[in-house]
């Protein structure tokens, strides 16, 4: 499942709070922009904005801990 397809199908994601963990070093606005430009593949410049493999790293990474928590608090 791509990351695009698994954000829809989960919509109790807040999108900010998953691009500000994924952009520690940007700001809350400028992370979740980021994020939705990726998604949504906007033109910017010459290309399009996509999702890259540092980005998937970066999701998989905070969604594991939401993971984790969730397990935790379920038992």
């Amino acid at each position: 499942m791509e990351l695009k397809e698994f954000l829809e199908n989960n919509p109790i994601l807040v999108k900010v709070e998953l691009a500000s963990q994924m952009y520690p070093n940007l700001t809350r606005v400028i992370a979740r922009n980021k994020l939705h430009n990726k998604i949504a593949e906007l033109e910017s410049g010459t290309g399009i904005q996509k999702i890259l493999p540092q980005d998937l790293e970066a999701a998989k990474k905070v969604l594991s801990k939401l993971r984790d928590n969730i397990d935790e608090f379920l038992k």
